[in-house]
């Protein structure tokens, strides 16, 4: 059972600015082990701050989105990109694909390649498919 102990205020204040920044650089498209080193923050703290904080969590998984969505931005303007766009068309299909692979693995039911189907989409569809046989038998016996 892990306890949830109390946030010590100087090590938060300390750490929840380069964790905050951290975010903001995600939230442009940078990956997290480069933001980390960038503000000399572990990646331990932060992943230990968000699972402690569930606001810092959302505010990471929204950065991760607009990433995503930074690297969409990214492939539609590669000729124009100043990060990506650099080289001649062999560099810049490089990074396309690169791009590309990178946005299948973070958010595959978005930009995946196949549609993926779990166990509890199945389990609802089995249970919408047993609640329309029964509406089905309903039905039948009304009519007879």
């Amino acid at each position: 059972m892990v306890v949830d102990k109390p946030p010590r205020p100087v090590a938060q204040a300390r750490y929840m600015p380069k964790v905050m920044h951290v975010i903001k650089l995600v939230e442009q498209g940078c990956p997290v082990s480069r933001a980390c080193r960038e503000t000399e923050l572990s990646n331990s703290t932060l992943y230990a701050t968000m699972k402690r904080y569930s606001g810092i969590k959302a505010a990471y998984d929204h950065a991760q989105t607009w990433a995503c969505d930074t690297l969409v931005d990214a492939l539609l303007d590669i000729y124009d990109h100043p990060v990506y766009g650099k080289g001649d068309a062999r560099d810049r299909k490089i990074a396309s694909e690169n791009i590309k692979w990178i946005l299948a693995k973070k958010n595959p039911a978005r930009f995946g390649s196949r549609p993926r189907n779990g166990a509890a989409a199945n389990a609802e569809k089995a249970g919408q498919i047993t609640e329309a046989l029964r509406r089905a038998k309903k039905r039948a016996r009304m009519i007879e």
